[in-house]
């Protein structure tokens, strides 16, 4: 009997972790909007062949961090106003939802799980450590609506974070630090543990009907 065949994944994790690459590029402005991807540079940066590279641009691409053009290649995808608005609305009908479904199941260990992570997010608000922050509070809004446990909700909100975490993060180096958010995300807290469904529903969606202003001040500028 012939000896199995040995399958290899490892092209398939090379070129995801191009795209984390450029991932973080593209997010920390160092590939800025509306510029093409250079990909002979970009391959010889990396050290590695074209194949990796465009497959990476197609997981960008379905991400909105860049546009696939003919004849052109790969463009950095522009922030539009409309494009990030959009996207908070849902996120605020996801989160909103998950915040009540919360309240409604009462479980003491999910509460315990989001108090620690509040704790931190605290943290980091009064010491002032702006990438600590920016990740907790990320992790904060991804675990409430992990803990609805509904798998397609969890996805499609996992992938608007990642849509909208360039203009959060271009933001948050425009701004200075926002007392109010902190304030609003006590305020959540608090709804939370005292069991109020309706009550944290809206302060959620208010809070990120907030944030998405605030977005828009600087996008939009």
């Amino acid at each position: 009997m012939n000896a199995p065949q040995v399958i290899t994944f490892q092209h398939h994790l090379l070129h995801e972790q191009v795209a984390a690459k450029l991932r973080d590029m593209i997010i920390s402005g160092e590939l800025k909007a509306d510029t093409a991807i250079d990909e002979p540079a970009l391959c010889a940066e990396f050290k590695i062949s074209r194949t990796p590279l465009r497959e990476a641009l197609k997981v960008l691409a379905a991400e909105d961090l860049v546009v696939l053009q003919p004849r052109r290649g790969a463009v950095v995808s522009k922030l539009t106003t409309a494009s990030v608005m959009q996207k908070f609305e849902v996120v605020a009908l996801i989160e909103g939802h998950a915040a009540r479904l919360f309240c409604e199941r009462r479980l003491p260990a999910a509460l315990a799980d989001l108090t620690a992570i509040h704790a931190r997010l605290a943290t980091a608000f009064r010491t002032r450590n702006r990438k600590q922050y920016s990740e907790t509070n990320q992790g904060f809004h991804r675990r409430l609506v992990e803990l609805t446990g509904n798998e397609e909700l969890i996805r499609i909100h996992a992938q608007l974070l990642g849509h909208l975490q360039r203009a959060r993060y271009f933001t948050g180096r425009q701004m200075n630090w926002r007392h109010d958010f902190m304030a609003e995300h006590d305020g959540i807290m608090a709804a939370l543990t005292s069991d109020t469904p309706a009550a944290a529903e809206t302060l959620v969606r208010d809070h990120l009907a907030h944030v998405a202003r605030t977005v828009m001040e600087v996008v939009g500028a």
